[in-house]
């Protein structure tokens, strides 16, 4: 099997965590938003003094964008859920066949519980991506 043949849908999922994380930021920095401003104010004074040497991350960066624009997060989770449907309704090989009985994966489950069990089970999780789309996409 060639090993690079599922690594987009691996970036794929990465991101989706990454996105999931920036926008429960978001939403708990919203949350307590008043407590946040007034605590701002003070760290940016103190920011301001110090020397800026330090280099953010891609998952800094990813977060804080996902934070400022959560209807764009919800795009993402969106796009990621009618994806991972269109691999299940199509039987996509490359999501379902590999050499993994790690029930972690999706790999795993189709290998361990059988193809039809996985694509059932990979459709019920799209599903619950599209509804969590939407409504970050409605409640932002």
């Amino acid at each position: 099997m060639n090993p690079g043949k599922g690594i987009w849908f691996s970036i794929l999922l990465l991101a989706t965590a990454l996105a999931l994380v920036g926008g429960l930021t978001y939403y708990f920095n919203r949350k307590h938003s008043t407590a946040a401003a007034v605590e701002k104010t003070a760290v940016e004074k103190t920011d301001a003094e110090k020397p800026k040497t330090e280099k953010k991350d891609i998952f800094e960066i990813i977060g804080v964008w996902f934070a400022a624009h959560p209807k764009g997060f919800g795009f993402f989770v969106l796009l990621f859920g009618v994806f991972a449907l269109f691999g299940a309704v199509f039987n996509w090989d490359w999501i379902f066949r590999g050499p993994s009985f790690n029930l972690k994966k999706i790999e795993g489950i189709a290998n361990f519980f059988g193809r039809g069990f996985a694509r059932i089970y990979w459709a019920i999780c799209a599903a619950g991506c599209i509804i969590s789309g939407i409504l970050v996409i409605i409640l932002a």
